[in-house]
Order: C-alpha cells, then structure tokens, then sequence
C-alpha cells in the first residue's frame, strides 16, 4: 500500500528543509526509506526526483548512487516550456491528450556504487557517514597498484585477460 511518510528530525516533524540539521535529518531518513526497499530484492525501485525542494532531490538521487541497484530507476518528469509557464491555471497535471504530449518521463543513470559493498550491514546508517566511507574506500582502491601485462593478442589486467581484435 501507499503509506506518506514525514520527514523527522528526532521525534520533530519537518515543515520543511532550512537548516543544516534539516538537512541532515533529510538525508538519513531518505537512506531509511530507500534502504527499507532495497533490501527486498522483489521491489524495483523508480525514485523520482520532480517535485519537492531541491534539496530533496540532491538527496535522493544521492541515496540511491549509495544503495541503489541496477535494476532500480531515477526518473524526472520533463514538461514542455508552454505548460510550464502556464499561469491561470498554475499547472500541475495534464487534464486532456494536448497538455500530456507536452509531459515526458526521462531516465538519469547512476552508478550504484553499493557493488562496492558485499552487504548492505556494512553500510554507515547515517548519509554523511556512508558517503564519508565510500570516499575513503575509493580513494584507497585508486591507490592500489595496478598491474598490465601486453600479450600478444591483448592485455593482461591484475590477471584479467582481455584478447584484442586484430
């Protein structure tokens, strides 16, 4: 079922996202959520960043390049400059077949960088310590040395073979 879910910060709901604690609170409870998905690998999750505060957006499309899968999506919604401008009424949502030729749904990729994990319990709870821990992780595998053999036919990478055409 569809269940709304508010934005707290302690036991505080939040009106909306002002301050830095704000936005801290923003952030894990956004990781919560998306992580309460994620680790049922029967949902496929389609996050989509269009509305709310930019903030909110940033987050999302954070928390899921931290603990999105390849199989989820990250999608905004695309509205043509003729509605959006559209005054008297504000518009919101296509009332006929004319406004929605002008509304589109496009993908942003992402990276999913949880490959880099084997288990979701290895992550951080908290948004500024997973991402602290992903860039010490990264930084740490950009320092290993790297060792490329050239074979005849291709190359050979940290034993990886890759036969090249001729």
């Amino acid at each position: 079922g569809h269940h709304l879910r508010v934005i707290t910060r302690g036991t505080v709901e939040l009106d909306d996202i002002r301050t830095p604690a704000d936005n801290a609170a923003a952030a894990d409870f956004i990781l919560e959520q998306l992580r309460s998905l994620v680790e049922n690998p029967d949902i496929r999750v389609v996050a989509t960043i269009a509305g709310g505060r930019k903030t909110m957006s940033a987050l999302l499309y954070g928390c899921m390049s931290l603990i999105g899968r390849e199989a989820d999506r990250i999608t905004h919604v695309l509205v043509d400059g003729r509605l959006e401008q559209r005054r008297d009424p504000k518009f919101f949502f296509p009332t006929n077949k004319e406004e929605a030729r002008g509304v589109c749904l496009a993908d942003i990729p992402f990276v999913p960088l949880r490959n880099r994990f084997r288990d979701l319990d290895e992550m951080p709870g908290s948004f500024n310590r997973l991402t602290a821990s992903y860039s010490r992780l990264l930084k740490s595998d950009s320092e290993q040395p790297v060792l490329v053999k050239l074979l005849e036919n291709g190359v050979e990478v940290n034993g990886l073979r890759v036969r090249l055409r001729d």
